[in-house]
């Protein structure tokens, strides 16, 4: 019951975008278990869309991942920045051209689904700035672990700038020069309310907070 109390043993239930599973999610659970080795954690790696449907469902505790530009519906904690990019393989014909709408219709692109907030945004960004709608090839839930299929393409995507910097060389991708469509994005913490969290989910809030200052 101590443990419990204290946030040193309990279960947390953990939506997780696939990009701070990557990024984030390995030094927050390493901090945790080292203060909290009792600690069940239960993680579900998605789409915001798909995270925050769990959480209204009360099936999640916690969402880290890319924070809304404007939500009334859930608290939000801001901890790091992460911008999102035009992306290709090194040998992309594109590599260090800022295109014009002619040379960027040419190719064809890996995106999420068109419901996907970051999906919206590029397409509303091109068509703004008179380029035509991406024309899309390959669609996924997930793109994080698809960087050796652009990196082996000439397909161009959508993702965080984090991610260019692949696992292996055959993963290495590289910005194409765009700012018309660098998206800014905040990742942080969603949850429904602090009174609601268990102490062991109020816990991993604070360790994520100590490590990632806003």
């Amino acid at each position: 019951m101590h443990a419990l109390g204290t946030g040193t043993a309990g279960v947390i239930r953990l939506g997780v975008a696939a990009t701070a599973a990557e990024f984030m999610l390995p030094e927050l659970t390493h901090e945790l278990l080292q203060q909290a080795p009792s600690v069940v954690v239960e993680i579900q790696v998605g789409l915001n869309d798909f995270l925050q449907n769990r959480l209204r469902e009360n099936k999640l505790d916690l969402i880290l991942g890319f924070l809304p530009e404007s939500n009334s519906e859930f608290i939000t904690r801001p901890l790091v920045e992460d911008p999102v990019v035009v992306a290709a393989s090194q040998s992309h014909p594109l590599a260090n051209i800022h295109p014009t709408p002619e040379q960027l219709g040419h190719y064809r692109w890996l995106l999420p689904a068109p419901q996907v907030a970051t999906r919206q945004w590029l397409e509303q960004r091109l068509r703004s700035g008179g380029y035509a709608a991406p024309r899309v090839q390959v669609e996924s839930n997930t793109l994080s672990p698809l960087r050796r299929m652009l990196a082996q393409t000439e397909l161009l995507s959508f993702i965080s700038r984090r991610l260019l910097q692949g696992e292996s060389a055959g993963e290495a991708l590289i910005e194409i020069p765009l700012p018309l469509v660098m998206m800014p994005r905040t990742f942080g913490w969603q949850f429904r309310s602090l009174s609601e969290l268990s102490p062991a989910a109020r816990l991993l809030v604070e360790l994520a907070e100590k490590r990632w200052k806003w």
